[in-house]
């Protein structure tokens, strides 16, 4: 009776709404024969679809559902309890957001054909049920499909039978509920794909043959996706991509990301909070830009892991660390993989990278870090930019080679202090490389730490984006390479002033165990319009090619003579006269006939007027006075002439300035001027000037005390120098210290104590002993001053060796620098030779010799033009004369070990009473005369 009730009702209900030609029972079966409206709830047992079908309200189907016709969803709700049949004229029309329930189970639905209709963007299917497995046969519409899946597993493939070509799925969704079991598409294009909740298993995601432009995973652990893609969207999520695939963007959040094949990367991509691990022998390649970026606090981070390669193309950029973090810069991110790289490429952090030792060059990338650390081994870098701020560092020690590889140094001048590019535990080799300096005021330097070497291989070059300024710069020496523990190799590294490109600016790079200078060599004063390079425009001829006032030797305009730069030394074995340097004179005449006649008042380098200079740069009056030189005599150090050379100095940086000089085959380090930071109260900021100082000046000096007649010639150890400080008074006396080093040749085997750094007294016109010296453990020569001038290491006590023959100034000379400083080395005084005992024609006499003789055994040599004498009342013996005991060498004055090594200056013999004297700088020794033969020493 109920039955027959419901039949009724449901006969009288269908007929009201025109169908009285399908059978349709209300919760029993229906079999709709024509077209059909649902807009209220309705519940069937089965239906069959032979008509067109319009859902709009809630349809429940508690067994199956077969489809010969079209099905319009209209915004309704399709419930189907058991199986879906669709045949091959069904087709489903979606309009709206509608759904498609199957509840706990899985359905299959064959030859599937969906068209979706056009609803302002809102025509979706939504999906609900454990597993649907579909094949699409056709796949179309006026709105792009969106599919809206809340289900375990879900399959969609295009089925081999169909002919029709499927549009792509704008939008696939899958919320999987914590329960994924799989998803797999095939032969289909989705456009944006959405996988979330499936944080508890994932056995796969197979994605093989569809193109998917957009893939976001939401809380999903995947085994595995495989397909190419164009933007993969992540959300704590575990991923492995285990197959090859190409994938534009990748954009990921609190998830992980494990590469098991080889994966392209083709778009900007963004990692957040996810660790990237690339498995065993596989391979990342970046084509584009891909950040990895964190919020951990943890001071190492590792970002990439695993034993697999990162590729970088031209256009790959690996960026880690977030730059809007104000923590990442204290942070070390870590790659423990390969890296392979070309032209192009670019690693960058504002932190530190840390990565394992590399097999192979990396060729072409410019890395940017705070830090760069490598763990072990090796580091080959070529045609690279390495731009780090801090250090270059091996964890456990290793070799770092670098070939035509750009190293930038630098930083802002007015940063407090130093922050030097400091390279530890690592021995760097540096083959054509280029030093890239902006900062030509005062760059920071690239300084050897503990545990490191650098070796040159070959050239160095500069880059610099201010080349204008260089145009600016002259005789300007910047610090580049720097190694307290002097433990640069430069294998001979000799460099010529090279052209910066497009410009006049000329640069060397000047090399020494302790550093690596870099010399600007151009015009800071004025060009005259013959080209030459002077300090004011008055030095400059007019456009005639006369001069206003008087005309320098060089062609430079004076207004005194005086004024004029210094002429240059003449050449060994030639005369120096008003009207130039001869070889054929053996005196000057007195009245200069000339084309070019000197005024006198000219300042000259080498020798005085009327002056020979002999092969190792002493001055006589007679070239026959001259010493062989390598047999008996070696160059005399005054010869030194350190180039002009300014050099930046700023009172908050510890600095340590070099000593130029030119020797043959080109510019060398002489020394170094340590100026510690704060050495003055204020703050000061300009450049250190350290030129040669004329031998007409240095001639018209008083000699010290100790050294009575002799001049800075005989008793030089060191070049002598000038050093001044720009728009600072001569006569500061300094807060702290300055340390003065010199390469003095064969110090170790000077005595020291005789020794001491003089300058020159400009109140008195006196050179004056600033302190004693000492020996470094590389051999040179330390001293300090409170203050600049004149300097040069000089002998500290009355040379104990006979009386040059030539006239005062002139008994030796040297090839001077103008320093403030001079390093003088001083004689050993013996117990007997201490009195004031002397012969005195020297000092007056112009040619000949003298001799003389007193009670108490001693005599005297000199130069004069008559037979001059002199004598000597002491007892003591001075140096020459009767030895009380002829036998016997004095022990003041030589060694037995000392033979005659080290012997460094001409040899002086008088025979009188068959005793000779042989002095050096610093000692004297004397020997009997046999009939037969001289003894040995």
């Amino acid at each position: 009776m109920k039955h027959s009730k419901s039949l009724l009702l449901a006969l009288i209900g269908f007929c009201l709404i025109g169908q009285c030609f399908s059978l349709c029972i209300l919760n029993l079966i229906c079999i709709l024969e024509s077209d059909t409206l649902i807009s209220t709830p309705t519940s069937y047992t089965g239906i069959t679809v032979k008509a067109v079908l319009n859902l709009s309200s809630i349809l429940t189907i508690n067994g199956d559902l077969i489809c010969e016709s079209t099905i319009n969803l209209l915004g309704g709700t399709l419930i189907i309890t058991n199986a879906i049949q669709l045949k091959s004229n069904c087709k489903i029309n979606v309009k709206d957001h509608t759904q498609i329930q199957i509840g706990s189970r899985s359905v299959t639905m064959s030859n599937l054909s969906i068209n979706f209709q056009s609803s302002n963007g809102n025509s979706v299917v939504e999906w609900l049920g454990d597993g649907f497995e579909i094949g699409l046969n056709a796949l179309t519409g006026d709105e792009t499909p969106k599919f809206l899946f809340k289900s375990k597993n879900v399959t969609i493939s295009k089925e081999p039978t169909s002919t029709s070509v499927l549009s792509a799925i704008e939008k696939l969704s899958i919320d999987y509920n914590n329960s994924f079991l799989g998803l797999k598409l095939s032969g289909i294009s989705v456009n944006e794909m959405l996988l979330s909740n499936a944080d508890t298993q994932v056995p796969f995601i197979d994605i093989p043959n569809i193109s998917i432009q957009n893939i976001t995973l939401n809380k999903i652990k995947a085994n595995g996706i495989d397909n190419s893609f164009q933007v993969l969207n992540i959300t704590q999520s575990l991923v492995k991509l285990n197959n090859a695939i190409n994938i534009a963007n990748i954009v990921s959040t609190l998830s992980s990301i494990d590469i098991e094949s080889t994966i392209t990367l083709d778009g900007i991509s963004k990692l957040v909070d996810t660790p990237l691990s690339v498995i065993g022998a596989n391979q990342l390649n970046l084509n584009s830009q891909l950040s990895i970026l964190t919020s951990a606090t943890t001071a190492v981070q590792s970002l990439i892991s695993g034993t697999g390669n990162i590729a970088l193309s031209s256009a790959g950029n690996l960026q880690l660390g977030d730059s809007l973090s104000s923590l990442t810069s204290s942070l070390t991110f870590k790659l423990e993989n390969q890296i392979s790289t070309v032209a192009g490429s670019v690693i960058s952090t504002i932190g530190s990278l840390q990565i394992p030792s590399q097999n192979n060059p990396l060729s072409g990338v410019a890395v940017f870090a705070k830090q760069l650390l490598v763990n072990s081994g090796q580091l080959l870098l070529q045609d690279g930019l390495l731009n780090i701020d801090q250090k270059i560092e091996f964890l456990t020690k290793g070799v770092a080679n670098l070939t035509n590889t750009v190293i930038k140094v630098g930083t802002s001048v007015t940063s407090a202090e130093f922050i030097d590019l400091l390279v530890e535990n690592l021995e760097l080799n540096l083959k054509n490389a280029i030093l890239k300096i902006d900062n030509l005021e005062l760059p920071n330097r690239l300084n050897l730490g503990v545990g490191s070497t650098l070796q040159l291989v070959d050239q160095l070059s500069l880059s610099t984006n201010n080349p204008t300024s260089a145009d600016q710069l002259a005789d300007l020496n910047l610090i580049t390479v720097f190694s307290e523990e002097n433990n640069i190799l430069c294998n001979g590294f000799i460099q010529n002033a090279t052209n910066l490109v497009g410009l006049n600016s000329l640069y060397q790079f000047i090399c020494d165990d302790k550093m690596i200078v870099l010399r600007l060599n151009n015009c800071s004063g004025v060009r005259c319009m013959d080209g030459r390079c002077v300090n004011s425009i008055e030095n400059c001829p007019n456009p005639s090619g006369s001069c206003p006032n008087l005309t320098c030797w060089n062609g430079d305009c004076t207004t005194d003579f005086k004024l004029c730069p210094a002429t240059p030394a003449c050449q060994a074995n030639q005369l120096h006269c008003q009207d130039g340097c001869f070889s054929n004179r053996t005196e000057c005449p007195s009245v200069c006939t000339g084309p070019l006649c000197l005024p006198i008042e000219t300042p000259y380098q080498g020798c005085p007027l009327s002056n020979f200079i002999c092969p190792n740069g002493t001055c006589v009056t007679n070239v026959n006075e001259c010493c062989t030189l390598g047999i008996d005599c070696y160059p005399i150090q005054s010869n030194l002439k350190p180039v002009l050379s300014l050099s930046p100095v700023q009172t908050t940086k510890d600095l340590v300035i070099p000593i130029i000089y030119k020797k043959i085959g080109g510019l060398d380090i002489y020394g170094y001027i340590h100026v510690p930071n704060e050495f003055i109260p204020t703050y000061y900021f300009d450049k250190m000037k350290i030129t040669q100082v004329d031998d007409s000046f240095l001639d018209s000096v008083n000699s010290s005390i100790e050294w009575a007649e002799y001049n800075f010639r005989d008793v030089s150890m060191s070049m002598i120098f000038d050093v001044s400080l720009n728009n600072l008074a001569s006569s500061l006396v300094f807060d702290k210290p300055i340390q003065i080093e010199l390469k003095v040749p064969d110090a170790q085997l000077l005595n020291l104590t005789n020794l001491c750094l003089f300058f020159v007294n400009t109140t008195s016109n006196q050179w004056q002993c600033e302190s004693n010296v000492t020996l470094t453990n590389r051999n040179t020569i330390v001293a300090t001053t409170p203050h600049f001038t004149n300097f040069g290491v000089l002998v500290n006590s009355k040379p104990q060796k006979p009386k040059p023959t030539s006239a005062p100034g002139t008994s030796s000379t040297t090839t001077t620098s103008s320093s403030t400083f001079v390093s003088l080395t001083q004689t050993a005084t013996s117990n007997s030779a201490t009195s004031t005992a002397s012969s005195t024609p020297t000092t007056s006499a112009t040619g000949g010799n003298g001799s003389g003789s007193g009670s108490g055994s001693g005599s005297g040599s000199g130069s004069g033009s008559g037979s001059g004498s002199g004598s000597a009342s002491a007892s003591s013996s001075t140096t020459g004369g009767n030895n009380p005991n002829p036998n016997v060498d004095e022990p003041e004055y030589i060694q037995d070990d000392e033979k005659t090594e080290g012997w460094t200056t001409k040899k002086t013999n008088h025979h009188i009473n068959n005793i000779g004297w042989r002095c050096s700088y610093y000692r004297c020794g004397c020997r009997i005369f046999h009939y037969k033969g001289p003894e040995t020493w």
